[in-house]
């Protein structure tokens, strides 16, 4: 089973593509963006067509995409913290929707599940462990880290 990772930013995705448990592969969109230079309601439409050919390309059987998580407390949010999740909530569905049109299933990953399932240490952040399990440094590698280990999370 191959698994697609999907980690969302407030202006593109960053794509991992997982064929074996361990193994990052090269993708030929790991990072796609929405096009600054067109009016907005266009930008989103090529941004959704260009993702639906970028998952549609690969071989996967599925797409695993990371649900971040805010905060925590009474008052989790700073505003500019709020306005970045809402940015990243927008292009979490416009994943769901390029999904869709690939035919690929999609599921929500959580930090927690990624937790559950890779068991890092007590007090260790996701991000410092996708080094050692993956060992690689391919391109965009900071921001495609918790889009491996969600796909990762999937394989097992």
């Amino acid at each position: 089973m191959e698994v697609l990772g999907i980690r969302c930013s407030g202006d593109g995705a960053y794509l991992a593509l997982l064929k074996e448990p361990g193994v990052v592969s090269p993708t030929s969109h790991p990072r796609l963006l929405i096009p600054a230079a067109i009016p907005r309601a266009q930008a989103l439409e090529e941004f959704v067509e260009q993702l639906a050919a970028a998952i549609s390309s690969t071989s996967a059987d599925r797409v695993a995409l990371v649900q971040p998580t805010y905060g925590r407390g009474p008052r989790p949010y700073a505003p500019r913290d709020l306005k970045a999740a809402f940015a990243r909530g927008g292009m979490q569905v416009l994943v769901e929707v390029a999904a869709g049109r690939s035919s690929l299933p999609l599921e929500l990953v959580t930090p927690q599940r990624i937790r559950g399932r890779l068991r890092p240490a007590k007090g260790v952040e996701l991000e410092a462990i996708a080094g050692p399990l993956f060992g690689s440094n391919p391109p965009y590698w900071a921001e495609r880290k918790l889009a491996a280990l969600a796909a990762e999370t999937l394989m097992r």
